[in-house]
């Protein structure tokens, strides 16, 4: 048996890395990537499906108020059977302002998906303007309610095309504007080429900005739309206490005629609500404004101290 050179060795051991690399690319990017694009072909099949089980009843525009009831309202995820929410039932009064409160995994972020129409309960009920949800035609409400989310989009248009998306045929450039001073960003304009049509994307060759100038624009977004509800789900959670402070009091003195749904896991906001929910384990357990929570030393009262020192000023 002859020897093998060193040479030798390593073109062996360089075919057998490379043919390995590429095995490894073939199954688990390739063969991978295939499962994931039939995993979503299959579920946009299942949406393209969906029965649309609302019925025809319709919100008319001429109301502008929005009055919710949620009645005895549980909710599992598709094929769990853990209860996310457990027989929540809220009041929620036109122009109020309403805080939800707790901690990460509570489901605040789920109940608001509920209350605005995006998930179905998996039991109970909601009224809108004593109209129940099975009966309506949900676009009907869905154009009375904006909703800034903690993972909003960031689209690569312009400056006014992402504060006027779904409104492109009419847009308005004072209006823009106006919302570009509500959220601090009027003097973005002048830091960008275009001023409000400069192209905000980097892949296109346009421009990029902060996370929290990210943030302000979507809440600008929110604000542009007429609409009757504005739910904030922690849309400033990368902005430090001080700026979300100031951006909320902004939020709720330009949205008088509105109601507003806060959600967050920070306290400070909390208290510019008429009315505080304290959510844990997917349950209401504390419902009061800030005083009233405060004096019963529960659950908001320990979330409420333990965050006190970032809004003692």
């Amino acid at each position: 048996m002859r020897s093998i050179s060193v040479a030798e060795t390593g073109a062996v051991l360089t075919a057998v890395t490379t043919m390995y690399n590429r095995m490894d690319q073939l199954f688990n990017s390739q063969i991978a990537g295939v499962s994931e694009s039939y995993n979503s072909l299959y579920n946009l099949n299942k949406i393209l499906d969906y029965k649309n089980i609302t019925g025809s009843e319709k919100i008319s525009e001429s109301e502008e108020n929005l009055e919710i009831s949620i009645k005895n309202i549980n909710f599992k995820y598709p094929n769990s059977e853990k209860c996310v929410l457990n027989n929540i039932s809220i009041e929620i009064k036109p122009k109020e302002i309403i805080a939800i409160v707790g901690e990460n995994g509570c489901g605040k972020t789920t109940l608001t998906k509920v209350i605005t129409g995006l998930y179905e309960p998996s039991e109970g009920e909601i009224f809108y303007n004593g109209k129940s949800f099975r009966e309506l035609y949900m676009r009907s409400i869905y154009k009375k309610i904006a909703v800034v989310f903690q993972s909003f989009k960031q689209y690569p248009v312009t400056l006014k095309e992402n504060i006027t998306l779904g409104f492109i045929e009419k847009v308005d450039n004072y209006k823009v504007e106006k919302e570009l001073r509500r959220v601090n960003l009027s003097d973005i304009k002048e830091h960008l080429n275009n001023g409000i049509d400069t192209l905000l994307s980097k892949e296109f060759g346009g421009t990029d900005l902060s996370i929290g100038q990210w943030q302000r624009i979507a809440i600008a977004r929110a604000n542009y739309k007429d609409a009757s509800l504005i739910v904030f789900d922690e849309p400033t959670a990368s902005l430090d206490p001080l700026q979300e402070m100031d951006i909320m009091r902004s939020f709720i003195e330009t949205t008088k005629n509105k109601t507003r749904i806060l959600v967050t896991h920070r306290i400070g906001a909390a208290r510019l609500a008429d009315r505080i929910i304290t959510m844990k384990d997917g349950k209401i357990i504390e419902v009061g404004t800030h005083d009233e929570l405060i004096d019963i030393e529960g659950e908001y009262a320990y979330l409420y101290n333990s965050q006190k020192q970032w809004y003692n000023n």
